[in-house]
């Protein structure tokens, strides 16, 4: 299960201040049944079944209380192991997939990749999680290392959400003929990013998505 997934869960849990609510109704529950037992008419006994469902239904809410403390702190626990791993790349040079890419809050993402040869057209085509072309751009079409900016806006002109998106890249010469291309490339992580979708990888002045490593050669 992913940092994210746990998150997620926690929402439809009860809140901090939604316990601290319940514990003191059920504490005042629990006085008041103790009170009522105690003073009840022996000939004309209180209703237990209506009792009993009412402490049912408290301890099922009380449960929930623990489940999101315990989630709570496995969040916390999978972000402190994250965080230490990823230290691991901060002044390494790393081997990247450039099939992921980063969109960054604001900004804009860089698309690397190198042609075996010239070519007369280059298509790229950036993905959504679901594998949904968002946007389709012409990249640079000179023989080697090339890069293209995508600003986050899609076919529609909306604007994305920051986060990690996937890059299809396809290239042909000038009689149509595929020129190969390279999604891959390598560089020194300058820094560790904490952003709001999770942590990110500085290489070379790009942000790039912890699973868009390949590789990593420490640093000597």
């Amino acid at each position: 299960m992913t940092i994210s997934a746990v998150q997620a869960a926690t929402k439809g849990t009860v809140g901090d201040r939604d316990g601290a609510k319940l514990a003191a109704d059920f504490d005042g529950f629990l006085k008041l049944l103790t009170t009522q037992l105690q003073t009840q008419d022996p000939l004309s006994p209180m209703d237990a079944e209506q009792f009993t469902s009412q402490l049912v239904q408290f301890s099922a809410v009380e449960q929930a209380i623990q489940t999101n403390t315990q989630l709570k702190s496995l969040v916390s626990l999978m972000q402190a192991t994250q965080h230490t791993a990823a230290l691991q790349y901060v002044g390494a040079t790393v081997e990247l997939d450039n099939s992921r890419i980063h969109l960054p809050l604001g900004g804009e993402a860089k698309i690397a990749y190198e042609l075996a040869g010239p070519a007369a057209a280059v298509a790229i085509e950036i993905v959504d999680d679901a594998g949904l072309v968002v946007r389709r751009l012409a990249g640079p079409t000179g023989q080697g290392p090339q890069q293209a900016n995508w600003n986050g806006v899609d076919d529609d002109r909306r604007g994305r959400p920051a986060g990690s998106y996937g890059v299809r890249i396809e290239a042909v010469d000038a009689n149509g003929r595929p020129v190969a291309v390279t999604q891959t490339s390598s560089g020194k992580v300058d820094a560790l990013l904490q952003t709001a979708d999770g942590l990110v990888l500085s290489v070379d002045g790009r942000s790039f998505p912890l699973d868009a490593v390949r590789a990593v050669r420490p640093a000597a």
